[in-house]
């Protein structure tokens, strides 16, 4: 992701509230991007396959969207790849979502309801490591 790009965002929850709070934070924040929207696992996986997401905010326990096992179908399939999207699991449960998200390779976690302070935070850490990767990029003398 380059600086003047749109962030390309997914969200799944099967509360409509959820991705709209998002939207409003990443507006409030002036952080362009594009939000597709799911509720439920199968269309966040047509989605997943499709579109090359940037960050994804994925529910961590409900009984609809079932976000650990779509992590890990993610993991799975971006294995090899040498794309992987930033993972941000959302969970108002217990310490036992937090241990299997971290299992499957969530990259960060965050406790609904959150603050916009708590989601800058989370965007802080996602910015961060796509630095990160641009320079291992630029290192590795991939772009030329």
């Amino acid at each position: 992701m380059m600086e003047n790009d749109i962030l390309r965002v997914l969200v799944v929850d099967e509360a409509a509230i959820v991705p709209r709070v998002i939207e409003n934070y990443l507006q409030q924040l002036n952080l362009p991007a594009e939000v597709s929207k799911s509720n439920d696992p199968d269309t966040a996986w047509d989605s997943l396959k499709t579109g090359a997401f940037d960050i994804v905010f994925l529910d961590a326990v409900s009984e609809k969207v079932r976000g650990v096992e779509l992590l890990a179908r993610l993991r799975e399939n971006e294995s090899g790849s040498g794309q992987e999207a930033h993972v941000v699991m959302m969970t108002g449960k217990g310490k036992e979502a937090v241990e299997a998200s971290m299992r499957e390779g969530c990259d960060d976690m965050v406790v609904k309801p959150f603050a916009i302070e708590t989601f800058e935070a989370k965007m802080d850490r996602f910015t961060a490591k796509q630095r990160e990767k641009d320079l291992k990029t630029l290192k590795s003398g991939d772009v030329w």
